[in-house]
């Protein structure tokens, strides 16, 4: 007897095609990080003991104390009443140097005179402008009233 005869080996399938590679690349150094400074505070834009005006990065003086004006004895027995405005110079460190008669009374009867010598007593907190201590200008006003 003859063997029967055996169905032919079918081919086996041919394999995919291989997925492209990419070409190698020379390894590029790792970039370095750059650190990061804080910016840094601006300059200020005055130096301490400059005379300033209102405006901004601006804080006036403020007024801690001063002795209160001796009501005149003329002004007194003529029955004179009035307002005063004055202003002042105040240094970095609080101190008046300089008092300028604004507004006074009409009347020469030491009213003037007793404001502006109790104005040169008065004590403040300087005026800093972006943190540093400066000069200003202050107006003070100061009531005469019996």
């Amino acid at each position: 007897p003859e063997p029967e005869p055996q169905p032919a080996a079918a081919e086996p399938p041919a394999p995919p095609p291989a997925a492209p590679q990419p070409e190698p690349v020379a390894a590029q150094p790792a970039a370095k990080p750059v650190p990061v400074t804080p910016a840094a505070p601006p300059k200020p834009t005055v130096r301490e003991g400059d005379l300033v005006q209102a405006g901004p990065g601006v804080r006036p003086p403020v007024l801690v104390s001063f002795a209160t004006p001796q009501y005149p004895p003329m002004a007194r027995r003529m029955k004179i009443e009035g307002t005063v405005e004055l202003s002042l110079l105040v240094d970095e460190t609080g101190k008046v140097l300089d008092v300028r008669l604004d507004k006074g009374v009409q009347q020469n009867v030491g009213i003037n005179e007793a404001a502006t010598q109790a104005a040169r007593t008065a004590k403040f907190n300087p005026a800093t402008k972006d943190g540093v201590r400066v000069k200003m200008w202050y107006r003070l006003t100061i009531p005469f009233r019996l």
